[in-house]
């Protein structure tokens, strides 16, 4: 149904209430209801009950976007008046570039990539908005910043602002500014005059994004974005095939695109030329890449920093890295702790440093189980295991 195939409704099993509800919170998980919606728009039959969520699901997309779609053009508005050129990631850009509107592709966050020296001006910039920045860790080090404004009807709007495409060394070294700036290209209506990835940069952005910074918690969204990206830009065009997997190549993200387009495949029926493949990386660079696929999840995040650490190059900045998350800015503890400060700030420390150990430690002894859940072949990803008979 997603690959846009007829799908007679016969082959349907009949789900009972708790079977239906399962299936439509997986739906929504992956964000794939509005794409449903679309499907059953043009004639397809969809499962009973399903198309009813589909249509309710699309609505309430299309109308979070347009809010979303509003603000932003408010804060690009705000950026052009300041001369801070920026770039419009993922969900807006591909919503209004990919897919057929808004109802199609949801999009929780608004995500801007701008010049890294432009990182405090921007951020006043937001900030005379009405957006307050969260409290970073390491602010010097994380990849985006993180802004909030609650909108109409209360709804929280979250800028994060990227001053990096990717997230975890050595791949933050992938794709600088200048370059994906200097190729960028303009966005069509509703986001005129804001300005996007080029496909190949954008294909490359959003395979690592699914592949390296999202292993083990793929969206089929995530890799319908991939799907819609190959059809709408590359096509059949060999020149831009030999592009894209010379920039791959050259990146260090050849194993993700290989990978991300393995899925599209799999799930969309992605037309990718027989004859295709980028040259391999580097054997480092592919042991890099299987490292941070096989990170600690969200929430471990002791071990997740190791990770990090690994991929950042000499002593100088390792040590840095290290002072900065180990004893982060007494401002971050006491909003992240909700502390006070005085004598409790020490023990806060002392009781942080513990638990990253514990996360180091508790990935170590799953470090196999890890790597095996991460080396899982592209076809297998968000497949959900079937339930035991016994």
């Amino acid at each position: 149904m997603l690959r846009g195939e007829d799908v007679a409704p016969d082959p349907w099993p009949t789900l009972d209430a708790e079977g239906l509800r399962t299936l439509l919170v997986q739906l929504d998980a992956h964000g794939v209801l509005g794409l449903l919606h679309a499907r059953a728009s043009a004639g397809a039959d969809l499962p009973p009950g399903v198309a009813d969520a589909a249509a309710h699901g699309a609505r309430a997309v299309a109308a979070h976007g347009a809010l979303q779609v509003a603000v932003l053009r408010e804060v690009l508005s705000a950026f052009d008046r300041h001369g801070l050129p920026v770039l419009v990631l993922k969900g807006p850009a591909l919503a209004s570039s990919v897919y057929a509107g808004l109802s199609e592709r949801p999009f929780g966050d608004l995500d801007l990539l701008t010049d890294p020296r432009s990182m405090d001006v921007a951020s006043g910039v937001l900030q005379g908005l009405g957006f307050q920045r969260s409290v970073e860790e390491a602010p010097e080090w994380i990849h985006h910043w993180t802004f909030t404004r609650v909108g109409p009807a209360s709804v929280p709007v979250i800028v994060e602002l990227h001053r990096r495409l990717l997230a975890s060394p050595p791949f933050d070294r992938s794709l600088p500014w200048s370059e994906l700036y200097a190729r960028s290209v303009m966005l069509p209506a509703p986001l005129e005059g804001a300005r996007a990835l080029e496909p190949v940069d954008g294909l490359l952005h959003l395979a690592a994004h699914l592949v390296l910074q999202h292993a083990r918690s793929e969206r089929l969204i995530w890799v319908s974005d991939i799907d819609r990206l190959v059809r709408r830009a590359m096509g059949d065009d060999d020149e831009t095939w030999r592009v894209l997997g010379e920039r791959a190549t050259e990146s260090g993200l050849a194993p993700s695109l290989v990978d991300a387009l393995r899925a599209a495949a799999h799930w969309f029926a992605t037309p990718i030329p027989a004859a295709w493949s980028p040259r391999p990386v580097s054997p480092e660079l592919d042991a890099a890449h299987a490292r941070v696929r096989a990170r600690a999840s969200v929430g471990a995040e002791g071990a997740r920093l190791l990770s990090d650490l690994r991929g950042i190059r000499g002593i100088g900045a390792r040590a840095r890295f290290i002072r900065s998350h180990l004893l982060p800015d007494q401002g971050y503890m006491k909003g992240w702790y909700g502390i006070g400060g005085g004598w409790r700030l020490p023990i806060y420390y002392g009781r942080r440093l513990l638990r990253g150990v514990g996360h180091i430690i508790a990935h170590t002894v799953g470090a196999g189980a890890e790597r095996a859940a991460a080396a899982e072949a592209p076809e297998q990803w968000m497949v959900m295991p079937e339930e035991s008979s016994d």
